[in-house]
């Protein structure tokens, strides 16, 4: 979206919200299998809620201090970042136990999960 010409602030609102859309949006669907914990769920999501507010505030306040709407890229790339490395490391130990496990070959079905490591993977 920077690259269409719009401004930092609007390409992260933009994104912002359509994760937001989806996330409540899968979040429905768990729930309506009674795939999350309600008890666990609600402190959860209000923490979240929390810190993305404070997060807001911050970056506004030093947007508006340094007057760099840049600062919304930069941390936007810090984020991508940091879930790129975290998403590849779980691949590697996950790959590293399954190789382990002799599992690497091994497919699981839609209905019966995968137990890779001690943890379910996979299924419904």
């Amino acid at each position: 979206m920077l690259h269409l010409g719009l401004l930092p602030d609007v390409a992260a609102a933009t994104s912002s919200t359509m994760v937001l859309l989806t996330s409540a949006s899968s979040t429905m669907v768990y729930a309506s299998f009674g795939a999350i914990p309600l008890a666990l769920a609600w402190p959860c999501g209000l923490i979240g809620f929390a810190a993305a507010l404070l997060g807001q505030l911050v970056v506004n306040a030093l947007v508006l201090r340094l007057n760099r709407r840049s600062l919304v890229v930069l941390v936007m790339v810090v984020f991508v970042a940091v879930a790129s490395v975290v998403v590849l490391m779980e691949g590697v130990v996950l790959t590293r136990v399954a190789v382990e496990e002799g599992m690497v070959w091994v497919a699981g079905t839609v209905c019966e999960p995968l137990n890779v490591g001690g943890v379910l993977r996979g299924g419904g």
